[in-house]
């Protein structure tokens, strides 16, 4: 059973702007709790945090301009802070669920113009928790800009309303996949122009639920 004592998992949702994690995470987590399971929810940038306000207030809504190396610590410095939490957690045998981890800050901000196989190395050197399952839901920008205009009143951050860049991130997340990165890490790609049931149905098959 995922998220019994004996067998932890570490799960993450990534895609660009719009594919869905968020909803997918909490899916999944009741989903594990029906079962008997214990789930831990994570979700970055976490807003809530220094961090997180930095990145939501001062970055995302233009307030401040930032150089793409302090972006990359900044979104891995939101991360790390959670980093012996996360190891506890599984641990203690809880399935970790991730909106979002290192893949997301490795994909937008090598598509910035940080070099990939650098960010890749700056993420080994934080000995961060290797995730066993990464569900990759694809979507074309197209499909985000009118799924987050609708969320956000057509008021979305620079990342959202920018389609070059998003192809670009989508891009990356393709590189990684094929790279099979990180290293022990499995990858499932799902089109995100299923229905949110069927991509569960899917999530879930995959995990032996």
């Amino acid at each position: 059973m995922v998220g019994g004592g004996t067998d932890p998992r570490h799960i993450v949702f990534e895609g660009i702007d719009g594919s869905g994690k968020m909803t997918q995470s909490k899916l999944l987590s009741e989903a594990l709790g029906r079962a008997g399971a214990h789930a831990s929810v994570y979700s970055y940038p976490d807003y809530k945090s220094e961090y997180g306000r930095i990145i939501l207030e001062d970055f995302l809504y233009g307030k401040r301009k930032f150089l793409v190396e302090e972006l990359l610590m900044l979104y891995l410095a939101d991360i790390s802070k959670d980093k012996q939490r996360v190891l506890g957690d599984l641990a203690g045998g809880n399935t970790v669920i991730m909106d979002r981890y290192f893949l997301s800050t490795v994909a937008y901000q090598t598509s910035g113009g940080f070099d990939y196989d650098s960010a890749r190395e700056v993420v080994g050197q934080l000995e961060l928790p290797v995730p066993n399952v990464i569900f990759y839901i694809d979507v074309q920008p197209e499909l985000s800009f009118e799924r987050k205009n609708k969320q956000k009143s057509n008021n979305p951050d620079k990342f959202e309303k920018d389609k070059l860049y998003l192809n670009k991130v989508r891009g990356i997340y393709e590189r990684m996949m094929s790279d099979k990165y990180p290293e022990g890490s499995r990858w499932v790609k799902i089109d995100g122009r299923k229905g949110i049931d069927e991509i569960h149905q899917i999530v879930v098959k995959e995990l032996g639920l």
